[in-house]
């Protein structure tokens, strides 16, 4: 049986302190999302209460949606910055593009970036973050969070959840402690968070 694919487009032409908003919802029950967020400087990542996937775009006249393609085994969304003419340069390089993204529960998630500040608030799914450079917040471990960062810091607040931490040149801390890397607590937990990165800074607290 062909799998259920809708697309959806829902363009808000109103500007809020001279920004555009933009969201896109995707009924899909493709099992993987992959999320290409070259155009994104902040995001936030929460479990949809519905099947939906969508994905809301602040700042909508910079960046852009380049490309989604959804099949039965996953969907691929691009995000890219639109470089539009402007007589204030400096204007143009304070204005941040920040986005929304809320994915349905138990789906394989996979987000790539060079730089990023991402906020995770508490996905249930297998979730693998590659980012280059960045600030990653994660409000509470769910299901099995994976992230590789070459450079920045990681807050994550842990319940019930196994640990394999390891920073090369950063430092790793649990609830103010320093610890020694890689740092590791492998109970038989259905959460987990797996850390691997050359420099960042990892801060970790037991809620």
């Amino acid at each position: 049986m062909k799998k259920l694919i809708f697309i959806s487009f829902l363009f808000f032409n109103f500007i809020v302190f001279g920004q555009q908003t933009i969201t896109k919802s995707i009924v899909s029950d493709a099992p993987y999302i992959e999320l290409k967020t070259a155009g994104i400087d902040d995001l936030i990542i929460k479990e949809s209460e519905t099947e939906k996937l969508e994905i809301t775009i602040l700042n909508a006249d910079l960046g852009i949606l380049e490309n989604v393609s959804c099949n039965d085994f996953n969907c691929v969304l691009s995000v890219t910055t639109a470089l539009k003419e402007t007589n204030n340069l400096s204007v143009f390089k304070s204005i941040k593009v920040s986005a929304i993204i809320k994915i349905p529960k138990g789906r394989k998630v996979a987000v790539f970036g060079e730089t990023i500040n991402l906020k995770i608030e508490g996905y249930q799914g297998i979730l693998r973050i590659f980012v280059n450079d960045g600030n990653i917040d994660i409000k509470r471990v769910k299901g099995i969070t994976e992230i590789k960062l070459s450079s920045g810091n990681i807050y994550a607040q842990i319940e019930d959840a196994s640990l394999d931490i390891k920073t090369r040149k950063g430092s790793i801390t649990f609830d103010n402690k320093i610890q020694k890397s890689p740092y590791r607590m492998k109970q038989q937990k259905k959460h987990k968070l797996i850390v691997k990165s050359k420099k960042a800074n990892v801060v970790l607290t037991q809620l």
